[in-house]
């Protein structure tokens, strides 16, 4: 049995085709098709550079290899200081250097997310209300204040490299050992020791308590509305993984609230009511935040369900009591991570069947559905192709309903054993994507940006524009390139083909410099606005420029 997200103790409507082949669309669009520059603005008068044109026609290609849209995510762990800080009590400008290293590391790897654990054993890596103790991981003692706040850090940083933010909670686990008295005092298992039990070397909160599930629908809620982050995700752990010879102590909330069902049934309903109204909380704390859930790989083997998949594993739906494939297709959460964190042709949890099947599970949902990758095995008896983690992104790229991957975990990535990692990023991420779109959040467009002037500097071209302010906040400017070969005006693009940057938006002016740009060539740059949920703008600009 492979535990996922180890740490050292444990190494409504059916959804579209969401992906097909180049195809052939609007490939460019005529002068007839686009309007001129915007009011106020005059052709550069040295003749090197065109004028802006406003386009709206798209083209309607889309591409296997090149999607515009697309999850690439990096587990960052803080549970133990597996991945950041490196160890606890480092001074703040230690941690935000490690932290901003993480976050650029993402970037390098062309990941557009970081999953950043901010609650690992019911602690937090960010300010709050609700009464729970900073993290011992951060100063090295439960509830000292570390003189910052690392989620608000975090989010500013990352989206400064076009990058989001998804804050990482484990929903149920409150200390990594199981001592009463090692528990804040202020914390909320330390004022309801009942409410929770010891199992497997750990403590965890009692989720058969209703009391528990709304604490922590609380503490979800309070990140999603006060930090603006991309979304707020849980990782696997609801009920424990098993242990030999333990016994989950819950006889107590049993007797209270499970009359008429069995325990396995019990446990399973309480865990859907969290997860269900988590999403609900979590949407009416942020309408635009993601909620997303990354749950262990296996929902349940064919010899238990025909509706299972045909691996020969530990179960969500029977060991963990998480229904998870009901949760999918109830469309509770904006985002699906299932841990597959297995390689092809393993004998009782094939890579290969397990995507195929949630796949196949994501045909009758909206809920996006990306593949956990475990990036920590790399070098390990199994996974000694370097090929592996390629040919998984490859995999998923072929299958309708899977839009993107994950990788557990930070150190891992940055290790690069067999140089896994960085094949990934020369063969599938050598352009940028951008967030999946969650349109059923927030389907508004945002303002239109527009090119004022393009010009040649000492360090390469500058481009310039406007963004003015609208209803719905442009959240990303995106930003393409590709060779001017006639006077044709390009469409607005629709993948990622010559997608050059994604930059954070803001209201006014806004400035970018091509370093790449080869002299003495020409080139079409076209600029479109994204918002935080993935709508793009109602129009794009193009101009086209003289290196």
């Amino acid at each position: 049995m492979v535990s996922a997200h180890p740490v050292p103790s444990r190494p409504a409507s059916p959804g579209p085709t969401r992906r097909s082949l180049i195809s052939g669309g609007a490939a460019a669009v005529a002068l007839s098709a686009v309007t001129g520059p915007p009011a106020g603005v005059a052709q550069a008068a040295t003749g090197r550079a065109w004028v802006p044109y406003t386009v709206t026609t798209r083209d309607t290609a889309t591409s296997a290899t090149r999607p515009l849209h697309e999850f690439r995510g990096l587990w960052v762990a803080t549970v133990l200081n597996v991945d950041w800080p490196s160890r606890p009590g480092l001074s703040v400008t230690q941690q935000r250097a490690e932290l901003g290293e993480l976050i650029r590391l993402a970037a390098l790897r062309g990941c557009n997310a970081v999953l950043l654990q901010v609650r690992a054993a019911g602690d937090r890596f960010y300010r709050s209300t609700l009464g729970e103790p900073w993290s011992r991981y951060l100063t090295g003692t439960l509830g000292q204040d570390p003189g910052w706040d690392p989620l608000e850090w975090a989010v500013a940083e990352a989206s400064r490299r076009g990058l989001e933010v998804h804050a990482w909670a484990n929903p149920f686990r409150v200390a990594m050992d199981t001592s009463l008295t090692s528990l804040h005092p202020g914390s909320f298992a330390a004022r309801n020791p009942s409410f929770t039990y010891a199992y497997g070397g750990r403590r965890y909160l009692d989720p058969g308590r209703p009391e528990v599930r709304l604490h922590v629908r609380a503490v979800l809620a309070e990140i999603a509305s006060r930090y603006g982050v991309a979304g707020v995700h849980l990782d696997d752990y609801f009920y424990p993984y098993p242990a030999a010879g333990q016994v989950i102590g819950d006889d107590a909330s049993f007797a209270l609230y499970g009359a008429g069902r069995t325990r396995a049934t019990w446990r399973r309903d309480n865990v859907n009511r969290f997860v269900r109204y988590a999403g609900l909380d979590v949407h009416a704390a942020d309408r635009r935040a993601v909620f997303s859930v990354s749950p262990f790989g296996i929902w349940r083997n064919r010899t238990s369900s025909t509706a299972g998949s045909d691996t020969a594993g530990l179960q969500a739906y029977d060991d963990l009591y998480a229904d998870t494939r009901l949760w999918l297709r109830e469309q509770w959460t904006d985002l699906f991570i299932p841990q597959l964190y297995w390689q092809q042709g393993h004998p009782t949890a094939d890579y290969d069947v397990l995507s195929r099947w949630w796949s196949l599970q994501g045909t009758v949902t909206r809920t996006h559905i990306a593949l956990g990758e475990a990036v920590y095995k790399v070098g390990d008896a199994g996974w000694t192709n370097p090929a592996e983690l390629s040919n998984h992104v490859a995999l998923g790229r072929g299958l309708t309903q899977v839009e993107g991957n994950a990788y557990y975990n930070a150190s891992a990535v940055r290790a690069d054993e067999l140089g896994a990692m960085s094949r990934v990023r020369s063969v599938h991420y050598q352009r940028r994507a951008l967030p999946l779109p969650v349109r059923w959040l927030n389907a508004a467009r945002p303002p239109s940006p527009a090119f004022t002037r393009a010009g040649r500097t000492v360090s390469g071209l500058t481009l310039e524009w406007t963004l003015p302010a609208g209803a719905e906040p442009a959240r990303w400017i995106a930003i393409w390139r590709q060779r001017a070969y006639s006077a044709t005006i390009p469409a607005l693009p629709g993948t990622a083909e010559d997608l050059l940057a994604v930059l954070p938006a803001a209201t006014g002016a806004g400035r970018w410099g091509d370093l790449t740009a080869e002299p003495r060539r020409r080139y079409w740059y076209v600029v479109q606005a994204y918002s935080r949920t993935g709508t793009v703008s109602a129009a794009g600009s193009a101009i086209m420029v003289w290196a």
